[in-house]
């Protein structure tokens, strides 16, 4: 989904904002770069981001489930 969708979904104030939340180490995921499309988040990613940050999901528990 682009920027102003993927903000709306996550519920932030602006796409500026969520923007400044996302990147390595920040809340939510870097964008995918699609070719001839642009940005692009996958839903999955961003539900994954809000579970980690609310504690309904680790990373570590996510990697030992695909054990």
């Amino acid at each position: 989904m682009r920027a102003a969708t993927a903000a709306a979904y996550v519920d932030e104030t602006s796409v500026e904002a969520f923007r400044r939340a996302t990147g390595k180490g920040k809340l939510y995921p870097s964008p995918k770069n699609i070719e001839g499309k642009g940005e692009r988040w996958l839903r999955e990613d961003l539900d994954a981001a809000l579970d980690r940050a609310h504690g309904l999901r680790r990373e570590d528990e996510e990697l030992e489930s695909l054990v």
